[in-house]
């Protein structure tokens, strides 16, 4: 069976994955906590042990993505501005289309981390990447969106004010914004996720109902398989695109299952309160 296959991927996914798709779907996109006893009874039966859990959202905490609040025995946890910031634009890349008029201009983020902030580094640096901002050089990124918004929520927020600095303008170069963009990322490696992804996850327009526990985790991998192309996909205006761009489509599939199964994956979701 075609969901059977879907969810037998689930196991090899990181537990990260869960944690910030599970803020996404079931903690209004970041803003409410969920407890440490949830994430386990959510992700035992896709074959993440409790240890495992437990350690992620140990690891997590650490490094600065969730904070802890304690309720009695039980840890509650909440996404940091980093982690919500990379919730937002997960859920953005799936229903925001990206057909939108560009103004020509360029997005450049330039931080610099002594070797004491290893820490903020590797979540800034994972943040541009979950954006989309292809490197331009050590401690440089680049990106065609405007993202000076969430930025500067997720700076302000870590008190990392003269560490990071955010510009926005018009490129001044001879090569040709189809030939730069092109040299920054690799279009058809991502086109052919994209492509695999229809091809996946298309059956499903036209299957039988999934139970809500099958609902539940067949929404978890379709977000994962579907990022895994949006992810790296930085969103460029139409005429920098290759002619047989997927993007749209991809979207528009992810989008159509994603609300088909929500309803069901929230009641499943709510049943383990």
């Amino acid at each position: 069976m075609m969901a059977d296959e879907i969810l037998s991927t689930l196991q090899i996914r990181k537990t990260s994955y869960f944690v910030y798709s599970a803020f996404s779907a079931f903690a209004d996109r970041g803003r409410q906590p969920l407890a440490g006893p949830w994430f386990v009874a959510a992700l035992e039966p896709f074959g993440h042990s409790a240890a495992a859990v437990r350690q992620t959202l140990f690891r997590m905490s650490r490094d600065k993505e969730l904070s802890i609040t304690k309720e009695g025995r039980t840890n509650y946890y909440r996404v940091t501005s980093y982690s919500r910031t990379e919730v937002e634009v997960g859920f953005e890349k799936i229903f925001t289309g990206s057909e939108t008029a560009w103004d020509g201009d360029w997005t450049l983020v330039q931080y610099s981390f002594s070797d004491d902030n290893r820490v903020d580094r590797d979540r800034m640096r994972s943040l541009l990447e979950v954006m989309g901002f292809a490197p331009l050089g050590h401690g440089v990124h680049i990106h065609p969106k405007d993202y000076r918004a969430q930025l500067k929520a997720a700076i302000d927020e870590q008190g990392l004010t003269g560490k990071i600095n955010v510009f926005r303008g018009k490129r001044d170069d001879m090569t040709a914004p189809d030939v730069f963009a092109h040299s920054l990322w690799d279009l058809t490696a991502i086109n052919d996720v994209y492509k695999a992804f229809i091809d996946k996850y298309q059956p499903l327009e036209a299957a039988p109902p999934l139970s809500d526990q099958d609902a539940f985790g067949v929404r978890f991998a379709l977000v994962f398989d579907y990022l895994e192309a949006a992810w790296q996909d930085p969103e460029l205006p139409g005429p920098l695109l290759p002619d047989d761009w997927l993007g749209a489509e991809a979207r528009r599939l992810a989008a159509t299952l994603y609300d088909t199964y929500l309803p069901q994956a929230k009641r499943h979701a709510a049943a383990l309160f």
